[in-house]
Formats: structure tokens, sequence, C-alpha cells
């Protein structure tokens, strides 16, 4: 089976967005290309293929304004070439670190070994969470997508290997075509995708409540640490709330601050004692005579 996986990407190469791949395209050589704006009032980061952009900057994107950066591990049961380089270069930075895994069908890649694909991927270097990536995928050429029973076994085995319930990656398009928006997966989190739009669109079970909010794929890799040569265009990703209240749901703590060295206290300085002001004497009839000086 990982045969097929090894041919399938070797002809066909790792998987790639087909939502919106023509404008990406466009945006990529274009020698002027024009970039989707950050609202650096909100919390904000953005996701790479771990094949296809380099190995970022983390420093300038953090310096950028960025809180987090979400790195491919894993296409099916295939690891990324630069996974550990750029969480590397995050964790140096002190980014928040995501690591996603493209997913693919039962019929095509066992899920088991997607899952253990994951997990092998990133040992050694933890993510903060997991997301999975569930949308348009295609095998030898084919269109060949995850179902609503593919998404489940993934994300269960993920969740039972690290103990956290990963973030659904997917756009309401495939979510409206491919899955059955059953209530149980209300209590894993949902990474939207939609573009050019204030909010995204309701998609069941979750309403509006998503978790993280990929809102374009036109960022300027070049002021965020991507080098031009690898990526102009960079996907955007918008946290739903503040810092504290991201770390407070990957369960991040900030490390207490250092305890400051004592500053060493010098030993006071004796006072002097002040001289005699008396001159004692014994007289020879045993008189005492004070005299001052």
């Amino acid at each position: 089976m990982k045969l097929l996986e090894y041919i399938n990407q070797a002809i066909y190469g790792p998987p790639k967005r087909m939502r919106g791949m023509g404008a990406k395209f466009v945006m990529d050589v274009l020698a002027q290309p024009t970039f989707q704006t950050i609202d650096k009032s909100k919390v904000w980061g953005i996701d790479i293929s771990g094949d296809y952009d380099g190995i970022v900057d983390c420093q300038k994107l953090k310096d950028a304004g960025a809180s987090f950066i979400i790195i491919k591990c894993a296409n099916g049961s295939l690891p990324t070439r630069l996974y550990k380089e750029n969480y590397d270069a995050a964790r140096k930075a002190g980014l928040i670190v995501g690591a996603y895994q493209w997913l693919y069908r039962a019929a095509n890649v066992p899920i088991g070994s997607q899952v253990s694909a994951c997990l092998l991927a990133s040992a050694g270097r933890p993510a903060d969470f997991w997301m999975v990536d569930f949308e348009w995928t295609y095998w030898m050429g084919q269109p060949s997508n995850p179902t609503t029973s593919d998404l489940w076994g993934m994300i269960r085995g993920l969740e039972m290997a690290t103990g956290k319930k990963p973030p659904i990656y997917s756009a309401p398009g495939y979510l409206n075509e491919f899955f059955n928006g059953d209530a149980v997966f209300l209590s894993y989190p949902l990474a939207i995708a939609q573009y050019k739009v204030s909010q995204p669109n309701s998609v069941k079970p979750w309403g509006t409540a998503w978790s993280f909010w990929q809102a374009a794929d036109n960022a300027d890799g070049s002021q965020l640490g991507v080098d031009p040569k690898n990526s102009k265009a960079e996907d955007l990703d918008y946290w739903r709330g503040t810092l504290d209240e991201l770390k407070a749901f990957l369960g991040i703590s900030d490390p207490p601050a250092p305890i400051p060295t004592p500053v060493p206290v010098p030993d006071p300085v004796p006072v002097p004692t002040p001289a005699a002001q008396w001159q004692i004497t014994e007289q020879s009839d045993n008189r005492i005579v004070m005299e001052k000086k």
C-alpha cells in the first residue's frame, strides 16, 4: 500500500489545495501580485505545506506579529520534507506550533497508517496541536475524497494517542457535500477555510462557532519570512479570540518569570569611634586629672 503512495506522490506530487489554486498560481507568477492585508488586531498566523515553502524565517514571522504557525507533517502516511526544520525554527522564535496531516480515504491509505505517520513525523518535536486536513483529494490523478467515516477514524486515533482533540480543517463546500454534520463532531474544534468574506458561512454541526479561520491564501510571504523563490503567497489564519484564550485552549502555560538573582548587600561600613576628647592622667598624690585636648 505504501508503495502506491510513493508512486502516487512521485507522479502527481504532494497534494495541493484545489480550492483557489488557480488564483494562487497566478499570485505566485505575477511580478507584482496583490496581497491580502493582515488584520493585526486579531491573533493570526500562517500555515505552510512542509514541502513547497522552504524553511521559513520564523523570527521574521514572529516580528511581523504572528502568534502561531501550522506546519504540514504528513501527506497520508508519507512525511513532509521540512517539518522538523520549520518546527525547530518556530520553537526558537517562540511561536505556537500546530502540525497538520492531509487525510486520504481509508480505501487508499489505511487510517491507522496515517495516524502513525502523523505521530512519527512529529516524534521528538511535539506540536501544541494536531490538525486534520479534510478536503478535496486525488488518488492516481482521480478524485478520491475522504468521507465522514475516514475523518472519524483519523481524529479519534490522534485523540487517543495525544490526549487532545484535533481541530478539523475544511471548507463549507466540502463539508456540505462529503460530511454528514453529526453532532458528535461538535467537541472537535473547527478550522474553516473561506476567502473574500467578512465571516465564514455557517456549517453543521458547529454553526458559526469556528476556532480557526483560514481567511486568505495570498498573504505576502516575503514579509512573513518565506523566500519568494519558494512561494510568494501564503495562507493566512486567524484564531477566534485573544492570545491568552488560545494558550488556554491549547493548555499552554507561560513559563514563570525567573527569580531574580539577589543583589549582594555589602556589609555596613563600621562607624568610626570618635577620638577621645579628654586626656586623663593620674597625679603622684593619687588625684585624677582630666584635661580637654
